[in-house]
């Protein structure tokens, strides 16, 4: 798990926005593969008074320091080093234009023993995780896609009710065994949406929604908007994850959803407000390992896809072996856990490939969203379920009692 420590001399001439900085460094290390999102432990500290070993006492620094578990390849280590000085590069250009300061990043091991014992002090019995983004849309429209049923449908779930106002409810559902339901528990027209699980949900082995109530606490989504720069910065925090192995793979699955799900609305607000999306879309549960998996559905007898660059906004192909050709460019890449891009053409839309780990096995779902009666969801649905079950055959039943 890494903790992240960013310092900066009092006379830093940048003057960023240090929470987005940080977001941004939290991202950078999910996209090496390495890292669970919200695994990333960061501070800020402002020095008012430094001196750099050169002597200079007007040059400026951002320095980083980044703990990891000990054990970690140096080749990784170089990784996150590069990402990290890539971040604080563009948060801070003025720092060492000219030669006024520097910016530096070192990677240390944080002893596996030391974090333990500091884990099991904290002890606290819920986690929470924050997201933030912003829509070239007014926030009437962004309120609405987010309240209204109607327009919940085209972006996020493929079945949604809600009943509005405080003490209302939403449920958002895909198929039977994919449904969420919630109290509403704060109401604010165009500034502020709660919604409240009394008993959290999350998933299970057969990749089903479950209760569970291990953590005596309710599960929490809490959605703000502000205006910004003629659009709206939304901003979402989920709470009350509980802790171990279960509760790790649901903040993992739902931290790399939210990132997709965020896009998606961006997508539909700033390209398709006010169209109707259809949907097609097929899952599979193994208990082969996720590594596997993901080889697997990223081959040749799989959904066989090509990209200029394992990054979000680079191009990529799919050509399927069920037979569906795809292009676009990617809205988010997790490696090893999900893809997720925008599909070139008029009917725009998104594919998406994604895996995550729920009691010891791999859930999976291959999907295609589009906003033109053009694109063939259906056929590629029926396409994708025939490859899915040929890139994972039934298991045959537990002969265990």
């Amino acid at each position: 798990m890494p903790h992240l420590l960013l310092e900066l001399s009092a006379n830093v001439p940048d003057r960023p926005d240090l929470r987005r900085v940080l977001l941004d460094l939290h991202e950078a290390l999910a996209k090496t593969g390495e890292f669970r999102l919200l695994d990333v432990k960061s501070r800020v500290v402002r020095h008012e008074v430094a001196a750099l070993g050169d002597g200079a006492p007007d040059r400026a620094f951002a320095a980083l320091t980044i703990a990891i578990l000990e054990g970690r390849s140096d080749e990784l280590k170089a990784r996150v080093a590069a990402e990290a000085l890539a971040v604080l590069k563009a948060a801070f250009p003025g720092t060492v234009a000219g030669g006024r300061g520097s910016l530096s990043v070192e990677v240390r091991d944080l002893h596996r023993a030391s974090y333990q014992r500091v884990r099991a002090e904290e002890g606290p019995r819920t986690r929470s995780t924050r997201f933030e983004v912003d829509v070239d849309a007014p926030l009437e429209a962004v309120w609405k896609a987010l309240t209204e049923a109607g327009e919940l449908v085209r972006w996020f779930p493929m079945r949604a009710e809600v009943v509005p106002g405080p003490g209302g409810s939403v449920l958002w559902a895909w198929g039977e065994a994919w449904e969420w339901r919630h109290r509403i528990g704060a109401w604010e027209p165009y500034r502020r949406l709660t919604l409240v699980q009394d008993v959290p949900q999350r998933f299970d082995a057969d990749g089903k929604t479950v209760e569970d109530r291990s953590t005596g606490e309710p599960m929490s989504l809490d959605v703000t908007l502000a205006e910004r720069e003629g659009g709206t910065r939304v901003t979402l925090v989920h709470s009350g994850f509980g802790h171990g192995p279960a509760w790790d793979d649901e903040v993992e699955a739902t931290s790399v959803g939210w990132r997709h799900e965020l896009s998606a609305l961006e997508l539909y607000l700033e390209k398709h407000r006010g169209k109707d999306r259809r949907v097609g879309w097929a899952t599979a549960s193994t208990a082969l390992p996720r590594e596997e998996v993901w080889r697997r559905l990223l081959s040749s007898d799989g959904f066989d896809l090509e990209a200029d660059r394992l990054e979000k906004g680079a191009r990529f192909r799919v050509a399927a072996a069920g037979g569906d050709r795809l292009a676009g460019r990617f809205l988010e890449v997790f490696p090893g856990q999900e893809v997720s891009g925008e599909l070139d053409g008029p009917g725009g839309g998104i594919f998406r490939l994604s895996t995550h780990r729920a009691g010891g096995r791999t859930g999976l779902f291959a999907w295609l969203s589009a906003y033109s009666p053009d694109v063939d969801v259906e056929g590629f649905a029926s396409r994708a379920r025939a490859l899915l079950r040929r890139l994972f055959p039934p298991e045959p039943p537990d002969p265990r009692p």
